[in-house]
């Protein structure tokens, strides 16, 4: 019996460490002795339990030699340049409970055998080059509690089989070329907390059976083609700090369920094509810190329950066709840093209380009709690097901003463009700056 090691001597004509199979003696005495921090033995190589290596320059591939250490219960080997193949082997590790294989130059399918590591509580195969589509094996590791794939060029489906996966509490799939829906099945996943899977050309409905997952956290979908409504059973998720459902190809209202969700932290809803007006049930989510309904088709007006959100840091309603005029009550929003409304058809003046938005740094009016002069208060906000006001023609009078930004009107920084400030209201175009 002659398992695997690590040589850690340098190769006669490589600048990197190489795989070796030394002999039993030899193995114990220069490697996994001598490398305690990687690895943790008892007596017997072949009872090693721990091997962790990471951040090191080795070269070659994953010995399938490896499947013989069957005592292991925890195998990493991050970022250490790795080619070739997964070894079919690593399923003979049924004691196994952490395997990541992450960063590396991995090729090749996803082998079925690891189905087999029914104790795996953690699978993290992130950034290597693997193809080839998920096995629904994965189905039987019913004590996986983290999946995590990232940025690894798989195809096919999201196999339905992961609904078993009952003890599963983190479900990452990020920057992969996955299609189809996304599986009704994983409903059943009641103890999951975190679902992520964003840029994965997911398509179809998102799934009603996700209000079930009352333990949810985060829930992330973005970068997709989902079509249809938001479900309103979503309101179900009390627990949940972040929602980020942008860029797809939602349709409909939002339900005002979301509403309910007082934990929510993170709304990201843009580049979708909502209609109907911002629920004012929004307003009830006082601990939301960033809200982004831009980019959609909304109307109505800025509903005033938006003045409740006393946490809120970016607020974002920028190319809807919201009418009416900015509510006095966006000026209770003291930690805001930064505002668009541009490019919606918002009117009349601009309430004096945006002066009281005294962090501000960035605000975005332009594309609107607003008219009259600038709130003199806006002077205080001495934080502000960028306002952008161009193309409201009815805009005019002193400019109070001018002072408390950096002279750099070249790049947006302050650009009055298509108004009248700087000039009187009256209409004769005096110049009073």
């Amino acid at each position: 019996l002659v398992p695997l090691a690590l040589d850690r001597a340098e190769g006669p004509s490589q600048n990197g460490k190489q795989w070796a199979r030394p002999d039993a003696r030899r193995l114990l005495a220069s490697t996994f002795a001598n490398n305690s921090d990687y690895v943790t033995c008892q007596t017997y190589v072949v009872n090693c339990t721990t091997l962790d290596m990471y951040s090191n320059a080795l070269i070659g591939t994953v010995p399938t030699e490896i499947g013989l250490l069957t005592a292991l219960r925890y195998l990493r080997l991050y970022d250490i340049s790795l080619t070739g193949t997964i070894p079919t082997e690593l399923g003979n590790l049924t004691a196994l409970t952490y395997l990541s294989l992450s960063k590396n130059a991995l090729t090749g399918m996803v082998p079925t055998e690891l189905g087999y590591l029914i104790a795996l509580e953690s699978l993290i195969l992130e950034e290597n080059t693997l193809n080839g589509t998920l096995p629904t094996e994965l189905g039987n590791l019913k004590a996986l509690e983290i999946l995590d794939i990232f940025e690894v060029p798989l195809t096919g489906t999201v196999p339905t089989e992961l609904g078993y996966l009952s003890t599963l509490a983190y479900l990452s799939f990020n920057d992969i070329t996955l299609t189809g829906t996304l599986p009704t099945e994983l409903g059943n996943l009641t103890m999951l907390t975190y679902l992520t899977m964003y840029e994965v050309y997911l398509n179809g409905t998102v799934p009603t059976e996700l209000g079930y997952l009352t333990s949810l956290e985060a829930l992330s979908l973005y970068k997709n083609v989902f079509t249809g409504k938001v479900p309103s059973e979503l309101g179900k998720l009390t627990a949940l700090t972040d929602l980020t459902l942008y860029k797809n190809s939602l349709t409909g209202t939002l339900p005002t369920v979301l509403g309910h969700l007082k934990a929510l932290n993170t709304l990201w809803l843009f580049r979708n094509v909502f209609t109907g007006t911002v629920p004012t049930e929004l307003g009830n989510l006082t601990a939301l810190t960033y809200l982004s309904l831009g980019e959609n088709s909304f109307v109505g007006t800025v509903p005033t329950e938006l003045g409740h959100l006393s946490s809120i840091i970016q607020l974002y309603l920028n190319s809807n066709p919201i009418t009416g005029t900015l509510p006095t009550e966006l000026g209770r929003l003291t930690l805001m840093t930064r505002m668009s409304v541009s490019k919606c058809a918002l009117t009349g003046m601009l309430p004096s209380e945006l002066g009281n938005l005294f962090f501000m740094k960035y605000m975005s009016l332009y594309d609107n009709s607003f008219t009259g002069t600038l709130p003199i208060d806006l002077g205080g906000l001495t934080t502000m690097t960028q306002f952008k006001v161009y193309n409201n023609a009815g805009l005019c009078g002193y400019n109070p901003v001018t002072a408390s930004l950096p002279d750099n009107d070249a790049n947006g920084v302050l650009d009055t463009e298509g108004t009248k400030i700087g000039y009187q209201c009256s209409g004769c175009m005096e110049d009073i700056a």
